[in-house]
């Protein structure tokens, strides 16, 4: 119990000092001037923070990506940096993408195939009218696994499950889409 009324006394003690506009100052150790020794490790260290939180978040990488974009992307076309790997290109080249860019592209790695590099992702552009055809398709599948037909699909394919042993389904969820 003296704890808690100790601390009760001391923190009525701080409030009336503010109050009064008289606030307590702990001591303060000197400023003590540094040795160029010192200074040259502080400012080094800085400079290491500065750099680190700036790998951190990316911006040094999302600069140099964002250049590469701008000075590839064709008017009319959109960019998209995906995986270099064959099973990402092929996917991406099924819905319409290709490695349409400007004259005198080039990504930040050296690619004799001429496409745009950044490390492990390659630059891919799709036309803004073929872009606008794939975006109406994922609003529709939306609306319709969302919709009436879609959740009765889903209500028959459980049900199905259920009777070989599987979960019981039910639908009490609403879904609203708003655009």
């Amino acid at each position: 119990m003296s704890t808690q009324s100790e601390l009760r006394e001391a923190g009525e003690a701080a409030l009336r000092e503010l109050r009064e506009g008289k606030p307590k100052l702990k001591e303060r150790k000197e400023h003590k001037e540094l040795t160029p020794e010192e200074a040259e490790v502080k400012a080094r260290r800085a400079e290491k923070k500065a750099r680190y939180a700036q790998v951190l978040s990316r911006g040094i990488l999302n600069e140099k990506l964002a250049l590469a974009y701008k000075q590839s992307v064709p008017d009319g076309f959109v960019g998209k940096f995906i995986r270099d790997n064959e099973g990402d290109v092929v996917r991406y080249a099924n819905l319409g993408y290709g490695f349409t860019y400007r004259e005198g592209a080039k990504g930040l790695n050296a690619s004799p195939d001429g496409r745009v590099r950044a490390g492990d992702v390659v630059l891919m552009t799709i036309s803004k009218e073929d872009l606008e055809i794939l975006r109406e398709i994922r609003i529709e599948r939306v609306k319709y696994k969302v919709g009436e037909q879609g959740r009765q699909e889903y209500t028959r394919e459980a049900e199905a499950a259920a009777e070989e042993g599987g979960p019981i389904p039910f639908d009490e969820s609403s879904t609203t889409i708003s655009r």
